[in-house]
């Protein structure tokens, strides 16, 4: 029976192929955005929701006067582990800060995700290997590597010696206990290579010396958590913190609290919200791009019915009833709404390379080999959603339009009639608002995320590289000092500045060290420098000097702050001030300008910047800058040489422009502005596609009215405005009603961010502007093309 609706419908479609076909492919392209919308919800929704014991598995955070952090002392997993009898699992898992190469034989893998981690968190992310190392554990640590990272340095055979790191002949050996099995879905815990132990505090002689950690906990069905969380509290206050001589003032206003494992990727308490921002936005976006679609279907659905009134008043004087008409109406929209949604699916695979370059979003598990073999993703998705708009389009002419007496329809009230226009009218505001709000999110993003590409830092990352080689220039029992490394480096052409640092921008955070000054402790980020670390990152001198090679004493004990650190220590002299941070008593030499190291969600935090490293980070993140120009000699030069320059993974130069790294620390908001941008384009496409179709009809039931006024003496111009007039109404409605959601809306996201641009009134008058302007570029030529008609051609049919 649906072959035969699907024919009659085709038969409209082809009767009708001119705005019909435009309404059918804004339909097509409301489903399309709907399929691309859920691949990405649903796959940014799967992080570890495959793990039977997903609802048991919470991250142990922590609240320090408003600040929160994902990481708390290492000393409470086995102290949870051992009072808590309500807690299955309790461990820890720590990331090491760098890049380091692993070679054999069969190749070379770049590993970027290196966690050391008790068995405990092994178990509650079900991580299996392939040998079963994890089930026994019969040595203290074992060393797993990713399922990728296998199949490249060993392929189908794991040999028990022969991988070496950093360096293929003089490296360091690495011992592979196993490789993981792929897994079963995507995880918080994705490594490229693990380290297991049944107590990772073992490789840093107890976890006193440990730093902070990630930990989880996995508690048994029915746990009362809040219950939970008081309890680990009383554990941290009675025993953790004296463990690890905790200050008393910072024990008593730190609050521990529980994160559940299903918020950690999209929302987690201690860090941004923006994916879920993100996911929440697309969800919004291509459902009101589907409604558009549906509106606009529901109006070629409105005319198709005021063509076909005449035969709707004959079937009902023949005896054909209500209820037999409106199942009549319903299949003929529901075929084409399948029609639409099997087109939707080939312009999803015709588009997919494109769209995952712009939405940074893989759709081959949803498209690869086409609808059929993506069929398991969508297909069911997309029925409800051709279900779902059948039913909401088809209620209008299914319902209202079969209910029509028969002798009005037959008259010809059907055309003119005001219970129609109404509802034609609310639709197409509907519409415009519509618009109108992605226009404004639209210009709002573009510029937010335009002031953080470009506005002002504190720093410069441009022409600045940042080398990823593996060395630590702070610790003396390396053998090896930066001022022979900067002085190689300086060697080369179109090499200005060489520094390095414990951290840079967009990399590891900075190490929140104590500091005491005046008597009041404070807690200060501190980054571990070189000498022309200031000049190499283009940061301005506020007060003071920088470190410099004329006064030996740097080396020694000199301070750099910044001015968050000036203000929030009262700093009112640089001059003879003594700071105390680190155990270590620097003297301060200057001020330098505050940097948005973090990029412009996060405030800029105190900073303290010294050449000597006693806070005990690595001081190996090597940065130069290169004058413009000269970058691609210059790094020919540096890969040429750098084996000789770093002996320990010198054979593997590996770098970034800092610049590009920076501008990783805002990649989701980028993603933000493309989804954006994308359901935009996709929300004035259809827009346009309603309002040509919609005007063409407006000015067609009209035409006899216009043409009579010509005859009367009407000008052209008269014409025009007449027919326009109507848009124009809806247009300023529109505008009333968009201007104060895209305000709420814009200003809620624009809270997200510590450093953002203003809201000026002018912003939406011009996203009204460009609205205005694709509304007439629309609507005109079919208004000029009825103004300047023959008007015997209008008479001589009627």
């Amino acid at each position: 029976m649906l072959r035969n609706y699907v024919k009659i419908a085709g038969r409209h479609l082809v009767r009708n192929k001119g705005f019909t076909s435009i309404t059918m492919l804004g339909l097509a392209l409301g489903f399309a955005g709907f399929i691309l919308a859920y691949s990405y919800i649903d796959r940014e929704r799967s992080y570890d929701a495959w793990n039977p014991d997903y609802d048991a598995i919470y991250l142990v955070g922590a609240d320090y006067q408003g600040e929160k952090s994902g990481e708390v002392l290492a000393g409470l997993a086995p102290a949870i582990a051992a009072q808590l009898p309500e807690v299955v699992h309790a461990g820890r898992i720590n990331q090491a800060p760098f890049e380091i190469p692993f070679i054999t034989d069969q190749g070379v893998f770049y590993v970027q995700k290196w966690f050391a981690a008790d068995l405990a968190v092994a178990k509650m992310f079900k991580i299996q290997t392939r040998e079963g190392t994890l089930d026994s554990l019969t040595k203290p640590k074992l060393g797993i590597l990713s399922h990728e990272a296998g199949e490249l340095l060993y392929h189908d055979k794991l040999f028990t010696e022969g991988l070496m790191m950093a360096n293929r002949e003089t490296g360091i050996p690495m011992q592979i206990d196993d490789i993981a099995k792929e897994p079963q879905g995507l995880s918080l815990i994705a490594f490229d290579f693990l380290n297991v132990s049944r107590d990772i505090a073992e490789g840093f002689d107890g976890v006193r010396n440990m730093p902070a950690v990630r930990t989880f906990i996995q508690v048994k069905p029915g746990t009362d958590i809040s219950a939970v969380e008081q309890k680990i509290n009383a554990v941290y206050r009675n025993e953790v913190s004296r463990l690890h001589n905790v200050v008393p003032g910072v024990a008593q206003h730190t609050t521990l609290y529980l994160d559940p494992l299903k918020n950690l990727h999209l929302k987690p308490r201690h860090g941004s919200n923006t994916g879920y921002v993100v996911i929440v936005v697309i969800g919004i976006l291509s459902s009101v791009i589907l409604l558009l679609a549906a509106i606009n279907y529901t109006n070629l659905m409105v005319t198709q019915a005021h063509k076909r009134a005449k035969e709707i008043g004959l079937q009902k004087i023949f005896g054909i009833s209500r209820s037999q008409l409106a199942f009549h109406f319903f299949m003929e929209i529901l075929a084409q709404c399948l029609v639409a949604a099997l087109l939707a699916g080939g312009l999803v695979i015709l588009g997919q390379h494109a769209l995952q370059k712009w939405l940074a979003h893989d759709l081959s598990a949803y498209v690869a080999g086409g609808i059929v073999a993506g069929a398991q993703k969508f297909a069911l998705p997309l029925l409800l959603a051709a279900l779902a708009t059948a039913a909401v389009s088809g209620i209008y002419p299914a319902v209202v339009l079969s209910g029509y007496r028969p002798v009005g329809m037959l008259k010809g009230n059907f055309q003119t009639s005001h219970q129609t226009a109404w509802f034609r009218h609310a639709l197409l505001t509907l519409q415009f608002v519509i618009a109108l709000v992605f226009i404004s999110s639209l210009f709002f993003v573009t510029r937010q995320l335009n002031f953080m590409r470009h506005g002002d830092k504190g720093f410069d990352p441009g022409q600045v590289v940042y080398i990823k080689n593996l060395n630590d220039f702070g610790n003396p029992a390396r053998g090896i000092a930066f001022e022979t490394v900067r002085n190689r480096l300086q060697a080369i052409p179109g090499v200005e500045y060489a520094t390095v640092a414990t951290s840079v921008p967009g990399g590891n955070p900075p190490a929140p060290a104590r500091a005491e000054y005046q008597d009041v402790p404070y807690t200060i980020d501190h980054i571990g420098v070189d000498f022309e670390y200031f000049e190499t990152m283009g940061m301005e001198v506020v007060e003071g000097r920088v470190f410099t090679g004329d006064f030996p004493a740097d080396s020694a004990n000199a301070l750099v702050i910044n001015e968050a650190a000036m203000k929030t220590l009262n700093i009112r002299k640089v001059t003879g001030q003594v700071i105390r941070g680190c155990d270590t008593d620097f003297r301060l030499v200057g001020v330098v300008r505050d940097a948005k190291m973090l990029g412009f969600d996060h405030a800029v935090t105190p900073t303290m910047y010294s050449i000597r490293n006693p806070c005990g980070q690595f001081k190996s993140e090597i940065l130069v800058k290169i004058r413009e120009g000269a970058a691609q000699r210059a790094l020919a030069s540096m890969e040429k040489d750098w084996s000789s320059l770093n002996t320990f993974d010198g054979d593997y130069f590996r770098y970034e422009f800092a610049d590009q790294k920076y501008a990783a620390l805002f990649r989701q908001q980028a993603q933000l502005e493309s989804a954006v941008s994308l359901f935009a384009v996709l929300a004035i496409i259809v827009a346009m596609m309603g309002l040509l179709s919609m005007s063409a009809y407006s000015i067609r039931i009209r035409e006899k009215e216009m043409t009579i006024r010509k005859v009367l003496g009407a000008s052209g111009k008269h014409i025009f405005l007449q027919l326009n007039k109507p848009f124009f109404r809806i247009f300023l409605l529109a505008n009333i009603i968009a201007v104060p959601i895209a305000y709420f809306l814009v200003k809620q996201w624009l809270s997200t961010f510590a450093y953002r641009i203003d809201i000026q009134w002018w912003m939406f008058a011009l996203a009204g502007l460009m609205a205005l302007a694709i509304a007439l570029l629309t609507v005109s030529w079919q208004t000029v093309r009825a103004a300047v008609a023959n008007p015997a051609e209008s008479l001589r049919t009627d």
